[in-house]
Protein backbone atom coordinates (compact mmCIF):
# COMPACT_ATOMS: atom_id res chain seq x y z
CA UNK A 1 0.00 0.00 0.00
CA UNK A 2 1.00 3.72 -1.16
CA UNK A 3 0.07 6.64 1.55
CA UNK A 4 0.86 10.35 0.66
CA UNK A 5 0.25 13.36 3.01
CA UNK A 6 2.03 15.95 5.32
CA UNK A 7 3.94 14.69 8.14
CA UNK A 8 2.38 16.11 10.87
CA UNK A 9 4.12 18.71 13.10
CA UNK A 10 5.69 16.98 16.51
CA UNK A 11 5.35 13.41 15.16
CA UNK A 12 8.34 13.00 13.36
CA UNK A 13 10.54 10.47 16.17
CA UNK A 14 13.22 9.16 14.03
CA UNK A 15 14.16 6.60 16.63
CA UNK A 16 17.38 8.01 18.25
CA UNK A 17 16.98 6.57 21.57
CA UNK A 18 16.13 2.82 20.76
CA UNK A 19 12.47 3.06 19.60
CA UNK A 20 11.01 2.40 16.35
CA UNK A 21 10.89 5.47 13.81
CA UNK A 22 7.11 6.78 13.65
CA UNK A 23 5.62 9.87 12.20
CA UNK A 24 2.24 10.56 11.70
CA UNK A 25 1.06 11.38 7.73
CA UNK A 26 -2.31 13.98 7.61
CA UNK A 27 -4.08 15.04 4.59
CA UNK A 28 -7.58 16.65 4.19
CA UNK A 29 -9.09 13.20 4.98
CA UNK A 30 -7.53 12.84 8.38
CA UNK A 31 -4.30 11.25 9.92
CA UNK A 32 -2.66 7.51 9.66
CA UNK A 33 0.09 6.66 11.91
CA UNK A 34 3.20 4.99 10.30
CA UNK A 35 5.75 2.87 12.02
CA UNK A 36 9.03 2.51 9.73
CA UNK A 37 10.85 -0.51 9.75
CA UNK A 38 13.95 1.10 8.25
CA UNK A 39 15.85 4.20 8.38
CA UNK A 40 14.16 7.20 7.56
CA UNK A 41 15.56 10.06 5.22
CA UNK A 42 17.86 12.51 6.49
CA UNK A 43 15.50 14.93 4.61
CA UNK A 44 12.40 13.82 5.72
CA UNK A 45 11.37 16.68 7.72
CA UNK A 46 8.01 17.84 9.62
CA UNK A 47 5.18 19.84 7.50
CA UNK A 48 6.62 18.01 4.58
CA UNK A 49 4.79 16.04 1.87
CA UNK A 50 6.02 12.53 2.16
CA UNK A 51 5.18 9.05 0.27
CA UNK A 52 4.79 6.08 2.43
CA UNK A 53 5.06 2.45 0.97
CA UNK A 54 3.84 -1.03 3.42
CA UNK A 55 0.94 -2.79 4.78
CA UNK A 56 -1.34 -1.61 7.07
CA UNK A 57 -1.23 -3.52 10.58
CA UNK A 58 -4.00 -2.68 13.67
CA UNK A 59 -4.85 0.64 12.15
CA UNK A 60 -0.96 1.94 11.69
CA UNK A 61 0.75 2.00 8.36
CA UNK A 62 3.98 -0.54 8.96
CA UNK A 63 6.19 1.29 6.02
CA UNK A 64 9.45 -0.40 4.20
CA UNK A 65 9.86 2.97 2.90
CA UNK A 66 9.12 6.80 3.30
CA UNK A 67 10.18 8.64 0.41
CA UNK A 68 10.19 12.26 1.02
CA UNK A 69 8.82 15.17 -2.04
CA UNK A 70 10.05 18.32 -2.28
CA UNK A 71 8.69 21.30 -4.98
CA UNK A 72 10.15 20.84 -8.23
CA UNK A 73 12.33 23.87 -8.14
CA UNK A 74 11.96 24.20 -12.57
CA UNK A 75 8.52 25.56 -11.50
CA UNK A 76 7.96 28.95 -11.17
CA UNK A 77 4.98 31.07 -11.69
CA UNK A 78 5.64 32.31 -15.20
CA UNK A 79 6.42 29.27 -16.54
CA UNK A 80 2.84 27.69 -15.19
CA UNK A 81 1.24 30.67 -17.03
CA UNK A 82 2.72 29.88 -19.94
CA UNK A 83 0.97 26.55 -19.96
CA UNK A 84 -2.17 27.81 -19.90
Amino acid sequence: MRVGGTVKPGSLNRGATGETPHLILQDEQGELAVRVTGPLPEMLREGQTAVAEGRIEARTLVAHRVIPLFDDPLKTPSTEASRK
